[in-house]
């Protein structure tokens, strides 16, 4: 480890520390690592993924992922009702219809066919310990039509942090008994950012927990070839987040472009009971990714797209997004112009299809305690795919990403973003609903072109 590393590591502990005294405030408890030692435990969070994969899945036959794989786009029956862990009522109703995506449907979408398929490495950060994570990555490229990604052939690699700088310790037997949650989040990123960038590298950091992720980015960020780190995780905000910020500072040449999900519970963050966006999103030092839903015509070409966000009973689904409670408004975001900001960090800085009617097939051969049924062929939707895919768009971009240069070009060139003008994510006004240019549910607009 070398001596910048190091000192991050250092900044890192001090922010989980600042954090302590400032979840405590917010009435949140601490998780104490194995065998009760209470010096080493560490903040948990409130809400720390961003999209609970599982809740809003839909099951697939293989059949289905083989008529997807030949007919870009189809449409499934939903079964039953689904629904997301923070609400009483079901997220979709039963007895509804999904429209499920195929990789190439996505680039068609959005005209990203004809790159290079990426370069460099895309550095997935999430938890516990996916064993199928190559086997499954596997399963999925064969059934798309993707090169091999393998240990063997240089393309995957994974790091276990079996001893996080908390303490606490990750299971490497499995992390099946845990739950699909977060095996969910790993599978839909690493199978995702490969279909968009197939020639890229993958490199997954996984920590004991997702109030771990910090150690994940600084981990990541130091393995020369890494040019993009993928985070769907989040929560809201604290007082104490601005000291975590510069982890997200590139140190392998400056060529890093960090994503974050803005989240899948509209104008409040999840997690959260009251209006504002999400953590680590809100970062100037991040790129934050907000959610959109689309609609297709028969041919596969766009019919509709919106902000994604619809009410259910009092609650709101749909992409994150609002001003920061702490982060000063960055100046790129000054430069732009974006409006109603008072001085603040607004977020999300870009878009991508994540409506949960919309799907993003994943293979798992993990069999979960508990939830038996949850594998095999599996549809996800959220800002967690959207989050993966911009990731892998980065690699293929000259250059790189960043929001200094996504928002000076958007400016100068505002047709390489399409803008988003219809939709809200909730009942706050100019804060919720889409318009012309920059806004708080859908940023500058999604992808439509790989000269970014």
């Amino acid at each position: 480890m070398n001596i910048l590393t190091t000192k991050i590591l250092e900044s890192t502990k001090q922010f989980n520390r600042l954090l302590i005294v400032a979840l405590f405030g917010l009435g949140v408890g601490l998780a104490a690592v194995p065998g009760g030692n209470s010096a080493g435990k560490y903040p948990q969070f409130p809400g720390t993924r961003t999209a609970f994969a599982f809740s809003t899945m839909k099951h697939m036959t293989p059949q289905q992922a083989e008529e997807l794989n030949s007919h870009q786009v189809i449409t499934v029956h939903l079964p039953g009702q689904l629904q997301l862990p923070h609400m009483s009522l079901p997220l979709l109703r039963a007895n509804t219809s999904a429209q499920l995506l195929s990789p190439n449907a996505v680039k068609k979408v959005y005209n990203l066919t004809g790159g290079n398929g990426g370069s460099g490495t895309i550095a997935i950060v999430d938890a516990d310990n996916d064993l199928t994570a190559e086997a499954d990555l596997g399963t999925f490229s064969t059934m798309y039509h993707l090169p091999a990604c393998t240990t063997a052939n240089g393309c995957f690699t994974k790091y276990l942090d079996t001893s996080s700088p908390d303490g606490t310790a990750v299971s490497t037997a499995s992390d099946a008994v845990n739950g699909p949650e977060n095996q969910m989040e790993t599978t839909l990123d690493i199978e995702w950012a490969h279909a968009i960038a197939p020639n890229a590298k993958i490199l997954l950091v996984e920590e004991p927990d997702l109030s771990d992720f910090t150690y994940g980015v600084v981990y990541a960020s130091a393995q020369s070839g890494v040019v993009a780190v993928s985070l769907s995780l989040g929560g809201p905000e604290v007082v104490a987040e601005t000291s975590a910020d510069p982890i997200f500072t590139a140190q392998n040449g400056g060529h890093i472009a960090y994503f974050a999900a803005s989240g899948d519970c509209g104008y409040i963050a999840c997690g959260g009971s009251s209006q504002g966006p999400s953590y680590p999103a809100t970062s100037p030092n991040v790129i934050s990714v907000g959610g959109t839903t689309l609609g297709l015509k028969y041919d596969g070409s766009v019919r509709t797209e919106s902000a994604w966000g619809y009410q259910v009973g009092t609650d709101w689904v749909g992409t994150g997004g609002g001003l920061s409670a702490y982060e000063t408004e960055p100046s790129y975001q000054t430069t732009y112009n974006i409006p109603n900001a008072s001085g603040k960090r607004g977020t999300p800085d870009v878009s991508l299809v994540s409506d949960t009617n919309t799907g993003f097939p994943i293979y798992t051969s993990t069999t979960f305690a508990g939830h038996p049924e949850d594998t095999g062929w599996l549809a996800i939707g959220g800002t967690s795919a959207a989050t993966p895919i911009w990731a892998a768009i980065s690699t293929m971009v000259s250059g790189g990403l960043t929001n200094t240069k996504i928002y000076h070009d958007a400016k100068a060139t505002p047709s390489i973003l399409r803008d988003i003008t219809l939709g809200q994510n909730g009942p706050c006004g100019a804060l919720c609903n889409a318009s012309v240019g920059y806004d708080y549910a859908t940023g500058l607009g999604v992808p439509n072109t790989l000269h970014l």
